[in-house]
């Protein structure tokens, strides 16, 4: 329905509604009033704008005239802004199109619904690399717009957003016909590719309409996405500079004898400095630090490198010394190195610290004396040989073992003594008993383990002159029955014979006084005596007994 034919509409039903309700009242038989009645009723357009239709005068009826089979025209006055007295019936409702206002050309508005929509692109090259140009076109659809709606294909409004590609030119292309779906052709020329991203981001909308604009964004697959290759440096010729790696100094190799060191040996250390870096470094400073089992043997322990090249390498040779007190096994010496380095127009520094491994051992000053012989060896008799010893080294002695090997008889052959720490000083004994007369030899061993885990074995061969046992003769004989007298033995002896003889004394008196009291009274028995109580007599009767004799 055109705009035209609703107003018309409009316009007859605000003519025809004052007069219906007077009819209504001459059925009911009500009297007519002669009225003059200005009504006003309000039009709302699409634009928001009151339209005030014309008020209609209605003329008393005259009862001296016959009604008039014929209406009366229609008469018009001004407009008037008092409302109307007259109530208005309602009329039912009505289903309307939405409203529109008109557009450019005698467009209209496009009908609130679903946005434009995108199907498809074309690109005008299979690949699109970084800094390439382009040519892409996009198909959009708008399913609730016809060309006449929208007013016209001047009337698109295309505008580029922030996507992946810049620069280029715009132009549109309508598809459809003037009252079909609305579709067009958007294309995009000599599009520039940034190399970050693959989209394809626009407005699409219409001029002179309050349709809202619609973003619209396509994935260019096409699109090869830049990755940044690795940090290049170019010297002179003005080129632009990158940050690149920081360089590093390392030691490739390093000598020091082959052979491990023992503590206060002296020793040269010789290493090689290697420069990995792609840059060169410059005032370079060395450092040798030797910890706490190592010192600098007459020379400084710094020195200065001017510059080394990439890929070049210097060669230090320091003279060093192992202390009297480092523990055997691996030690380690220190490297420091700080130096510095030229990346284009930035100088930077940086340092670097390395460990080297020297291996050192405590020197073996474990000792054992000759051993000690007898004046003389007799056959069947027990012979005992010994070793004195001592560790003098700063380690302990392990594992230390004593061995006897020979045509003797011993108890024990092989002896197992353990470890010995520093310090540690005796003797080590064998004992043993030749059977036959002659030249016996034996030999003794001692085996041990140093700090380094290094087996020693020390070896001691003897050659016996054994002799027989000897006899004893009469002179002998006496000479060994009278030493005792005088030795330190007797004493025991001479002591015990005392007591023994003591006792033999006492028993002898008592069976004589026991003897003579039985012959003056023969029925007390020996069990009836009470030793006690006849003390005193015991005194008086030996008392007697001595003074009776000659």
């Amino acid at each position: 329905m055109s705009g035209k034919k609703f107003v018309c509409i409009c316009l007859i039903l605000c003519l025809l509604l004052p007069v219906l309700p007077a009819q209504v009242f001459a059925e009911e038989g009500a009297p007519a009033e002669p009225s003059a009645v200005v009504t006003a009723e309000s039009i709302t357009g699409t634009d928001g704008a009151v339209e005030t239709a014309a008020p209609e005068t209605t003329q008393p009826d005259r009862p001296t005239e016959p009604p008039k089979t014929q209406t009366e025209p229609v008469q018009t006055t001004p407009v008037v802004t008092t409302p109307a007295t007259t109530p208005v019936p309602t009329t039912p409702p009505q289903t309307t199109p939405p409203q529109t206002t008109p557009g450019p050309d005698g467009g209209q508005d496009p009908v609130a619904g679903n946005p434009p929509v995108l199907t498809g692109y074309r690109v005008s090259t299979s690949e699109i690399k970084k800094d390439g140009k382009v040519t892409i076109t996009v198909s959009v659809k708008h399913p609730d717009a016809t060309l006449r709606q929208i007013g016209g294909k001047e009337n698109l409004d295309i505008t580029r957003l922030v996507d992946s590609f810049s620069g280029g030119t715009v132009s549109v292309d309508v598809t459809s016909k003037e009252t079909e779906m609305l579709t067009y052709d958007v294309t995009f020329t000599d599009l520039v590719y940034t190399g970050v991203g693959k989209s394809l981001r626009f407005l699409a909308g219409y001029k002179q309409t309050r349709e809202p604009f619609n973003t619209l964004e396509v994935t260019v697959v096409e699109a090869v996405e830049y990755v940044p290759p690795e940090p290049t440096i170019s010297y002179g010729g003005g080129g632009v500079q990158m940050d690149s790696s920081v360089p590093n100094l390392v030691v490739s190799g390093y000598n020091y004898g082959g052979n491990p060191v023992p503590a206060g040996g002296k020793f040269s250390l010789a290493f090689t400095l290697l420069n990995t870096g792609k840059l060169a470094v410059e005032n370079i400073v060395v450092t040798v630090d030797g910890g706490d089992n190592f010192t600098i043997d007459g020379s400084s322990n710094t020195f200065f490198y001017n510059k080394i090249a990439s890929n070049k390498q210097e060669e230090q040779t320091v003279n060093m010394q192992a202390v009297t007190g480092a523990k055997t096994g691996a030690q380690t010496i220190g490297i420091t190195c700080k130096y510095e380095y030229v990346d284009g127009s930035r100088r930077g520094t940086a340092n670097g610290e390395i460990r080297l491994s020297i291996p050192v051992i405590q020197p073996d000053r474990f000792q054992v004396n000759q051993p000690t012989l007898p004046e003389a060896v007799y056959a069947g008799e027990e012979t005992m040989i010994s070793l004195s010893y001592v560790n003098k080294g700063k380690a302990d002695v392990s594992n230390v073992e004593a061995e006897l090997d020979g045509e003797v008889d011993s108890a024990a052959k092989v002896q197992y003594l353990g470890n010995f720490e520093p310090g540690k000083s005796g003797s080590i004994g064998f004992v043993f008993t030749p059977q036959t007369a002659g030249k016996t030899d034996i030999t003794l061993k001692i085996q041990y383990e140093d700090a380094g885990q290094e087996i020693h074995t020390l070896t001691f061969p003897l050659s016996l002159d054994v002799q027989d046992s000897p006899v004893m003769e009469g002179d002998d004989m006496d000479y060994l029955a009278e030493e005792p007298k005088s030795g330190p033995g007797v004493w025991p002896f001479a002591a015990a014979g005392a007591v023994l003889l003591t006792g033999a004394i006492v028993f002898l008196l008592l069976r004589r006084r026991k003897a003579r009291k039985a012959q003056l009274n023969p029925e007390e028995t020996w069990e009836e005596w009470d030793l006690p109580q006849n003390q005193e007599y015991l005194g008086t009767e030996h008392q007697d007994e001595e003074e009776t004799t000659p």
